[in-house]
């Protein structure tokens, strides 16, 4: 309802993407997707169950901003027993800046490598003191899914 929820100003990925930490089960009436919007959800879908079962071993925990939809949030999936987990990282429809320092829980003084689900490309990011990290995405209503462990 156009009125009442602006939903359907962001692209499909990113709001399939919202769902992926907090249900096992992915469920969605995509019957009623246009073969278009289909294309578009299938990669996400496709990375999200390469990693689902690992995915379930972890905690998950709300990171960033509370949603507004000028913040920058996300859930962080944290697995103790392998000290490895998921990120996923939204900057909403009417943040402007591209930039944004989050904290995570569980790791501080340390270095994460951080491996980009949706195009596979790894990074090293320092972790500080206070637990903060830095993260980019350049264009608002978009999302990073991330997987990643302690160097």
């Amino acid at each position: 309802n156009k009125k009442v929820s602006d939903a359907y100003l962001h692209n499909h990925p990113y709001t399939v993407a919202i769902t992926l930490m907090g249900s096992p089960i992915f469920f969605q009436e995509t019957h009623y997707y246009t073969k278009e919007a289909k294309d578009e959800i299938k990669p996400v879908i496709a990375t999200y169950k390469q990693h689902r079962d690992e995915m379930y071993q972890g905690f998950v925990f709300p990171i960033g901003e509370k949603p507004s939809n000028k913040s920058w949030s996300g859930f962080q999936n944290y697995n103790p027993e392998t000290n490895t987990g998921y990120l996923t990282i939204f900057r909403e429809i009417n943040n402007d800046v591209s930039n944004k320092k989050m904290k995570l829980h569980f790791i501080k003084d340390a270095t994460l490598i951080l491996t980009n689900l949706m195009t596979g490309t790894t990074e090293e990011k320092i972790i500080k003191s206070d637990g903060t990290i830095d993260f980019e995405i350049p264009k608002p209503a978009n999302f990073r899914f991330y997987k990643y462990e302690i160097k």
